[in-house]
């Protein structure tokens, strides 16, 4: 039988949610995460476990995306993933932005800044960015959000990113 790697069974579920297909989305990717938990292979666990938690920000279950969230960022710190710890992290500050916690927001949105300057994928990680406008939309603070957002095009420009509704992750 033909079984396909972990990794692109994530991958499939990231594309799923990225067309809108949450139930397809989740299904794919919570059976991801349950086969590598029952192996024991944590590497598999923080990419499908942030894009896991990306369906469930768009459905509304923001606390089930706050926990998995976390433990994506914890196990790609763990297991020297950095590009996916910059996504969860990055995911992370847009959520605390949406629910208006600044303190967080901006130490999610610098540590994912800072991965992504430490692997010079600023185009790649550059949802931190959005994050910080939604936070400075939300306090009113127009000008900074602004600026955010003018940077994030920059960098986005600068990576070869060119189409606003294709994201670079």
């Amino acid at each position: 039988s033909f079984e396909v790697a972990p990794q692109l069974r994530a991958y499939l579920g990231a594309a799923f949610r990225a067309v809108g297909e949450h139930d397809r989305a989740r299904a794919v990717l919570d059976a991801v995460i349950a086969d590598a938990r029952a192996r024991s292979a944590p590497g598999v666990l923080p990419y499908a476990l942030a894009r896991r938690a990306a369906v469930d920000l768009e459905e509304g279950r923001w606390a089930s995306a706050e926990a998995a969230l976390d433990e994506a960022a914890a196990l790609a710190l763990a297991t020297g993933q950095e590009a996916d710890r910059g996504i969860a992290l990055a995911t992370r500050a847009w959520l605390d932005a949406a629910r208006g916690r600044e303190d967080a927001c901006r130490a999610h949105a610098d540590a994912a800044l800072d991965v992504a300057r430490s692997l010079g994928q600023g185009g790649a990680l550059d949802h931190a960015r959005a994050a910080l406008a939604l936070l400075d939309l939300g306090a009113g603070r127009m000008e900074e959000a602004a600026g955010h957002l003018d940077e994030a095009l920059r960098v986005a420009a600068a990576a070869g990113w060119s189409d606003a509704a294709v994201p670079p992750v």
